[in-house]
């Protein structure tokens, strides 16, 4: 109705904010497309009245929806062009957003250098206007790429700086997502009993608000405390159970890193012919999205595994610096990955190969 008004008095600019907000609406419906050609609309009428904030706002929600649909080059575009938009008109809080957005892009693109840098600036025009939920949010990505890069201290760091802020603004969903991380760091660190009480109390929260995503990555993270600890009975319930959780968010991309991160955990107790199993089900569900940074992914895991496979062999044979020459290769690869249980791995062959 307040469409069809605007235009018949030609208000452009009200029709504008209109068709974004519409956008959004369509956007949480996860109903992308029609979200992208509201915002399209609005862009165009943005530009025509040189709202140019209003043309930032519309170009970063439609990085977001092409973020979603996996098309993260195009993303990347609209977030650059944003960016340059709120620095111009001195938005600190659009231009901490897109940074931060830019920076998760990145990271899933394993450039953890740029991602990194891409949070700090964030962080710093966050704290400068008093964010403290886009500053808890980018701790914990900062905190993400920190640990990709092997990082442990400086990722628990940033952990532990977001649960203090999602604890004193009351984000339970943040709170969520944090314990869930800190969980990683325990697995790390191989001390279980902590690391499963916080995946557990991450689970527990994420039902309560009816997060079904968190609530699958979660039970995919103790599937894979499960493995580390060769403890490795229903694995096929618990990967159903992730399963139906996946299907009800429609999110393909997560379920093949569900495969990806479990493979991960079987490479690391060297139980090789499941890691490659379960890589072999990655593949299809990755081979269906634009983005095909994750089948490179792919590809160096396999590489890796076959270089471990053969330093094993060679440290058996007591042939250690071939095994050493080896395990250089096996890290090389593995960086492409950037999932600590692999470091676990590289760590124990090079320790291995000093004894």
């Amino acid at each position: 109705q307040a469409l069809g008004l605007y235009r018949a008095v030609g208000d452009r600019l009200g029709e504008a904010n209109v068709l974004r907000a519409m956008g959004d609406v369509l956007q949480f419906r996860k109903d992308r497309e029609a979200a992208l050609e509201h915002y399209r609309q609005a862009l165009g009428l943005y530009r025509a009245v040189g709202d140019r904030l209003g043309e930032a706002n519309v170009l970063k929600a439609m990085g977001d929806v092409l973020q979603f649909r996996d098309d993260r080059e195009a993303a990347l575009e609209h977030y650059r062009q944003a960016l340059g938009l709120y620095r111009a008109v001195g938005a600190k809080v659009g231009e901490a957003n897109v940074l931060k957005a830019m920076g998760d892009v990145l990271q899933f693109r394993k450039d953890m250098e740029a991602a990194l840098e891409h949070y700090r600036q964030a962080l710093g025009l966050y704290r400068a206007v008093g964010a403290k939920v886009g500053e808890a949010i980018t701790l914990r990505r900062k905190g993400h790429s920190e640990l990709s890069c092997n990082q442990i201290d400086a990722a628990e760091q940033s952990y532990c700086a977001s649960l203090d802020l999602c604890r004193q603004i009351g984000d339970r969903q943040g709170e969520a997502y944090t314990l869930r991380a800190l969980g990683d760091i325990a697995l790390c660190r191989d001390v279980f009993g902590q690391a499963q009480e916080h995946y557990l109390q991450a689970k527990r929260l994420f039902q309560q608000i009816g997060d079904h995503l968190g609530e699958a990555n979660s039970l995919t993270s103790l599937l894979r405390l499960k493995i580390v600890q060769q403890k490795p009975d229903r694995i096929q319930a618990d990967l159903e159970a992730i399963r139906l959780l996946r299907q009800a968010t429609q999110d393909l991309g997560s379920q093949g890193e569900d495969y990806l991160g479990i493979a991960a955990a079987f490479a690391f107790v060297r139980q090789w012919e499941q890691a490659e199993n379960y890589l072999a089900q990655a593949r299809p569900i990755f081979e269906q999205l634009p983005d095909k940074h994750p089948l490179a992914w792919i590809a160096a895991f396999e590489q890796g595994l076959k270089s471990a496979k053969q330093a094993v062999a060679c440290l058996e044979d007591g042939q250690k610096s071939t095994a050493k020459d080896l395990a250089q290769k096996v890290l090389d690869e593995f960086q492409k990955v950037g999932d600590f249980l692999l470091y676990k791995l590289v760590n124990q062959l090079l320790a291995a190969c000093e004894e």
